[in-house]
Protein backbone atom coordinates (compact mmCIF):
# COMPACT_ATOMS: atom_id res chain seq x y z
CA UNK A 1 0.00 0.00 0.00
CA UNK A 2 2.22 2.66 1.37
CA UNK A 3 -0.04 4.87 1.80
CA UNK A 4 1.77 8.11 4.22
CA UNK A 5 -0.72 9.75 6.80
CA UNK A 6 -0.06 13.44 6.19
CA UNK A 7 -2.94 14.15 9.29
CA UNK A 8 -3.81 12.99 12.65
CA UNK A 9 -6.17 14.43 15.24
CA UNK A 10 -6.69 13.18 18.63
CA UNK A 11 -10.70 12.88 19.62
CA UNK A 12 -12.34 11.50 22.47
CA UNK A 13 -11.09 8.09 24.37
CA UNK A 14 -8.42 6.53 21.83
CA UNK A 15 -10.06 7.78 18.79
CA UNK A 16 -7.95 9.97 16.19
CA UNK A 17 -8.93 11.02 12.81
CA UNK A 18 -6.44 10.02 10.15
CA UNK A 19 -5.95 11.44 6.86
CA UNK A 20 -3.91 9.60 4.08
CA UNK A 21 -2.34 11.04 1.16
CA UNK A 22 -4.36 10.26 -1.60
CA UNK A 23 -7.23 11.51 0.45
CA UNK A 24 -8.86 9.04 2.44
CA UNK A 25 -9.46 9.94 5.84
CA UNK A 26 -11.85 8.63 8.85
CA UNK A 27 -12.01 7.81 12.66
CA UNK A 28 -10.25 4.75 14.36
CA UNK A 29 -10.29 3.84 17.71
CA UNK A 30 -6.54 3.08 18.48
CA UNK A 31 -7.13 0.52 21.56
CA UNK A 32 -8.36 -1.79 19.22
CA UNK A 33 -4.74 -2.24 17.57
CA UNK A 34 -2.51 -0.97 20.25
CA UNK A 35 -1.71 -3.46 23.36
CA UNK A 36 -0.26 -0.90 25.90
CA UNK A 37 2.64 -2.55 26.74
CA UNK A 38 6.16 -2.24 26.41
CA UNK A 39 6.79 1.32 23.90
CA UNK A 40 2.96 1.66 24.18
CA UNK A 41 2.85 2.01 27.94
CA UNK A 42 2.92 5.38 28.12
CA UNK A 43 0.45 5.63 25.01
CA UNK A 44 -2.36 4.97 27.79
CA UNK A 45 -2.48 7.85 29.57
CA UNK A 46 -5.21 10.21 27.89
CA UNK A 47 -2.66 13.25 28.44
CA UNK A 48 0.45 11.16 26.79
CA UNK A 49 -1.91 9.61 23.79
CA UNK A 50 -3.08 13.59 22.70
CA UNK A 51 0.37 13.92 22.08
CA UNK A 52 0.37 12.07 18.80
CA UNK A 53 1.65 13.82 15.66
CA UNK A 54 2.80 12.85 12.30
CA UNK A 55 6.19 11.86 11.19
CA UNK A 56 6.69 13.22 7.84
CA UNK A 57 10.03 11.40 7.12
CA UNK A 58 8.04 8.30 8.03
CA UNK A 59 4.88 8.78 7.01
CA UNK A 60 2.83 7.58 9.62
CA UNK A 61 2.15 8.55 13.54
CA UNK A 62 3.94 8.56 16.31
CA UNK A 63 4.85 9.84 20.42
CA UNK A 64 7.36 11.72 21.58
CA UNK A 65 8.84 8.36 23.26
CA UNK A 66 9.24 6.71 19.44
CA UNK A 67 5.98 4.35 19.90
CA UNK A 68 4.78 4.43 16.14
CA UNK A 69 2.24 2.66 14.24
CA UNK A 70 2.48 0.75 10.72
CA UNK A 71 0.23 3.13 8.48
CA UNK A 72 -0.63 0.18 5.99
CA UNK A 73 -1.91 -1.37 9.23
CA UNK A 74 -3.73 1.63 9.90
CA UNK A 75 -4.65 2.41 5.99
CA UNK A 76 -6.50 -1.03 6.23
CA UNK A 77 -8.43 -0.14 9.53
CA UNK A 78 -9.56 2.76 8.14
CA UNK A 79 -11.11 1.52 4.52
CA UNK A 80 -11.67 -2.10 6.00
CA UNK A 81 -8.87 -2.83 2.69
CA UNK A 82 -6.80 -6.06 3.56
CA UNK A 83 -3.34 -5.65 3.33
CA UNK A 84 -2.62 -7.95 0.24
CA UNK A 85 1.48 -8.71 -0.76
CA UNK A 86 0.71 -9.62 -4.34
CA UNK A 87 2.70 -12.48 -6.53
CA UNK A 88 4.41 -8.86 -8.03
CA UNK A 89 5.44 -7.24 -4.56
CA UNK A 90 7.64 -10.73 -3.97
CA UNK A 91 11.18 -10.04 -4.38
CA UNK A 92 11.63 -12.39 -6.86
CA UNK A 93 9.63 -10.08 -9.16
CA UNK A 94 11.25 -7.08 -8.54
CA UNK A 95 12.49 -6.44 -12.70
CA UNK A 96 8.69 -6.08 -12.97
CA UNK A 97 8.33 -3.86 -9.71
CA UNK A 98 11.00 -1.37 -10.79
CA UNK A 99 10.72 -0.99 -14.00
CA UNK A 100 9.22 2.89 -15.20
CA UNK A 101 9.64 5.78 -13.35
CA UNK A 102 7.14 5.62 -10.89
CA UNK A 103 7.70 2.70 -9.75
CA UNK A 104 11.23 3.67 -9.02
CA UNK A 105 9.90 7.16 -7.29
CA UNK A 106 7.87 4.50 -4.78
CA UNK A 107 11.16 2.74 -4.45
CA UNK A 108 12.88 6.15 -3.78
CA UNK A 109 9.64 7.20 -1.12
CA UNK A 110 9.77 4.06 0.79
CA UNK A 111 13.68 4.53 1.24
CA UNK A 112 13.19 8.45 2.12
CA UNK A 113 13.69 7.55 5.96
CA UNK A 114 17.18 7.80 7.98
CA UNK A 115 16.49 4.53 9.94
CA UNK A 116 15.33 2.49 6.99
CA UNK A 117 18.76 3.57 5.14
CA UNK A 118 20.30 1.95 8.23
CA UNK A 119 18.82 -1.12 8.15
CA UNK A 120 19.59 -1.70 4.61
CA UNK A 121 23.35 -0.53 5.60
CA UNK A 122 23.36 -3.18 8.34
CA UNK A 123 21.90 -5.70 5.97
CA UNK A 124 24.51 -5.44 3.70
CA UNK A 125 27.22 -5.27 6.54
CA UNK A 126 26.32 -8.60 8.05
CA UNK A 127 24.44 -10.47 5.33
CA UNK A 128 21.76 -10.70 7.51
CA UNK A 129 20.25 -9.65 11.27
CA UNK A 130 17.17 -10.45 13.04
CA UNK A 131 15.06 -7.28 14.72
CA UNK A 132 16.74 -7.84 18.08
CA UNK A 133 19.93 -7.52 16.28
CA UNK A 134 18.91 -4.06 14.49
CA UNK A 135 17.65 -2.55 17.48
CA UNK A 136 20.70 -2.87 19.36
CA UNK A 137 22.54 -0.97 16.93
CA UNK A 138 19.71 1.68 16.36
CA UNK A 139 18.54 2.23 19.63
CA UNK A 140 15.11 2.14 18.77
CA UNK A 141 11.80 0.36 19.93
CA UNK A 142 11.21 -3.11 18.65
CA UNK A 143 7.99 -2.20 17.13
CA UNK A 144 9.60 0.37 15.02
CA UNK A 145 12.20 -1.67 14.17
CA UNK A 146 9.66 -4.50 12.82
CA UNK A 147 7.49 -1.80 11.19
CA UNK A 148 10.07 -0.51 9.09
CA UNK A 149 11.50 -4.64 8.03
CA UNK A 150 8.17 -5.29 7.07
CA UNK A 151 7.70 -1.88 4.61
CA UNK A 152 10.95 -2.77 2.92
CA UNK A 153 9.79 -6.73 2.41
CA UNK A 154 6.67 -5.25 1.37
CA UNK A 155 8.67 -3.28 -1.40
CA UNK A 156 10.80 -6.37 -2.24
CA UNK A 157 14.16 -5.28 -0.89
CA UNK A 158 14.65 -7.90 1.51
CA UNK A 159 13.13 -10.85 2.55
CA UNK A 160 13.33 -13.17 5.48
CA UNK A 161 14.00 -16.90 7.16
CA UNK A 162 13.29 -18.45 10.51
CA UNK A 163 16.10 -20.20 12.57
CA UNK A 164 14.52 -21.42 16.48
CA UNK A 165 12.92 -18.35 17.36
CA UNK A 166 14.13 -15.64 15.50
CA UNK A 167 13.45 -14.15 12.54
CA UNK A 168 16.72 -13.24 10.05
CA UNK A 169 16.67 -10.66 7.56
CA UNK A 170 18.56 -10.23 4.27
CA UNK A 171 18.94 -8.09 1.02
CA UNK A 172 17.38 -9.98 -1.45
CA UNK A 173 19.98 -11.51 -4.04
CA UNK A 174 16.98 -10.81 -7.09
CA UNK A 175 17.09 -7.51 -7.35
CA UNK A 176 16.54 -4.92 -10.11
CA UNK A 177 19.22 -2.51 -11.32
CA UNK A 178 18.15 0.33 -9.62
CA UNK A 179 18.14 -1.94 -5.95
CA UNK A 180 21.56 -3.61 -7.05
CA UNK A 181 22.91 0.35 -7.28
CA UNK A 182 21.44 1.43 -3.65
CA UNK A 183 23.10 -1.65 -2.23
CA UNK A 184 26.25 -0.74 -3.64
CA UNK A 185 26.59 2.69 -2.62
CA UNK A 186 25.51 1.49 1.50
CA UNK A 187 28.55 -0.90 0.62
CA UNK A 188 31.42 1.72 -0.23
CA UNK A 189 33.18 4.29 2.24
CA UNK A 190 29.85 5.91 4.62
CA UNK A 191 29.85 7.61 7.60
CA UNK A 192 27.35 4.43 8.63
CA UNK A 193 30.43 2.53 8.80
CA UNK A 194 31.92 4.91 11.07
CA UNK A 195 29.57 5.26 13.55
CA UNK A 196 28.55 1.85 13.89
CA UNK A 197 31.99 0.61 13.56
CA UNK A 198 32.12 -0.96 17.08
CA UNK A 199 27.78 -1.82 16.74
CA UNK A 200 28.52 -4.17 13.85
CA UNK A 201 31.97 -5.77 14.54
CA UNK A 202 30.02 -6.72 18.12
CA UNK A 203 26.68 -8.41 16.21
CA UNK A 204 29.27 -10.08 13.85
CA UNK A 205 31.47 -12.12 16.25
CA UNK A 206 27.44 -12.78 17.76
CA UNK A 207 26.29 -14.04 14.48
CA UNK A 208 29.74 -15.96 14.53
CA UNK A 209 29.65 -17.79 18.59
CA UNK A 210 25.66 -18.98 17.12
CA UNK A 211 27.18 -20.17 14.00
CA UNK A 212 30.02 -22.26 15.68
CA UNK A 213 27.01 -23.17 18.80
CA UNK A 214 25.14 -25.21 16.13
CA UNK A 215 28.47 -26.54 14.74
Amino acid sequence: MLKDIVEVKPLDGYRVYLRFEDGVSGELDLSTIIRFEGVFKPVKDRDYFASVSVNQSSGTICWPNGADLDPDVLYSAVTGEAIVISEQDSPSNQKEIYSSVKDIERLYKGLADENRLKIIFILTELGEASVRDIQQVLLIPQPTVSRHLGLLKRMGLIDNCRRGQWNYYFIVKTQSDVVKSLVNLMKSPSSYRRVFKDEIKALAKKRLARVNAVH
